[in-house]
């Protein structure tokens, strides 16, 4: 897809950046050299823009990242907006894969015609344990992209709508868990902000990153400040889910 900056719309890719060229494989089932060139540009975009932001980023660092010269960027992006909707978007999906996999699990449970009132808030509290540890970071499933989708966003419009996206499969099933244990409609207001509790507190750690590092004097969040927060969190966590 391609982020058109004069009708803000999302376009796709084409001809003009290079289309067919870079997406490409050779017949031995290798990245060709567009291909490997577009794909570092990518990555370094992820380092880059989670480090500083839309607006802080420069491109002239994105590609002594990547290696590579700037035209590279205009080849096969077409502009820094276009290859941050790229960049978000591949965020999100590699983030959505992790989701999928903890969201398969409830959604397997809840596909049971009868459960005990226990079974559905152990599986709640697995739910937002799991997501909790993805957000986090523990053991680096995400790494940049991780970080990109949950920093503050500064920006494009067309790529904010895609991170906005990113929970809702986890808020489904979360509230269907509140549902059930509380007798509740699920798409009642009073599922909905216990939802949106719950969520804004197992992210919170992403989205008031600059915060909290501030507050605590730290200079980087590495494995052990995650199992500070994990620390804290975790029993917070459990005080907000109904008995």
């Amino acid at each position: 897809m391609r982020y058109d900056t004069d009708s803000t719309q999302c376009l796709e890719h084409q001809g003009e950046t290079g289309g067919s060229q870079f997406s490409a494989h050779s017949n031995n089932g290798h990245l060709t050299r567009g291909e490997e060139t577009r794909q570092r540009l990518l990555e370094a975009a992820k380092t880059v823009f989670a480090r500083r932001g839309y607006e802080g980023a420069s491109t002239r660092e994105i590609v002594e990242v990547a290696n590579t010269n700037i035209v590279a960027i205009h080849y096969y992006f077409g502009s820094k907006q276009n290859l941050y909707y790229e960049a978000m978007q591949s965020s999100v999906h590699k983030m959505a894969e992790q989701f999928s996999h903890v969201c398969q699990q409830c959604e397997l449970l809840l596909s049971q015609p009868v459960l005990e009132r226990q079974e559905l808030r152990q599986a709640l509290v697995s739910l937002l344990e799991d997501t909790l540890i993805i957000v986090l970071g523990i053991g680096d499933l995400l790494g940049s992209s991780g970080r990109l989708c949950w920093m503050q966003d500064d920006g494009p419009d067309c790529a904010r709508d895609i991170a906005q996206n990113k929970l809702e499969p986890i808020s489904r099933c979360v509230r269907e868990l509140l549902s059930r244990l509380t007798g509740k409609a699920p798409d009642s207001e009073q599922i909905e902000l216990h939802c949106m509790a719950l969520l804004t507190l197992v992210t919170f750690p992403w989205r008031d990153q600059a915060f909290l590092m501030h507050n605590l004097g730290w200079k980087q969040l590495d494995d052990e400040r995650n199992f500070q927060i994990w620390n804290a969190l975790q029993p917070v966590l459990l005080a907000a889910i109904p008995s």
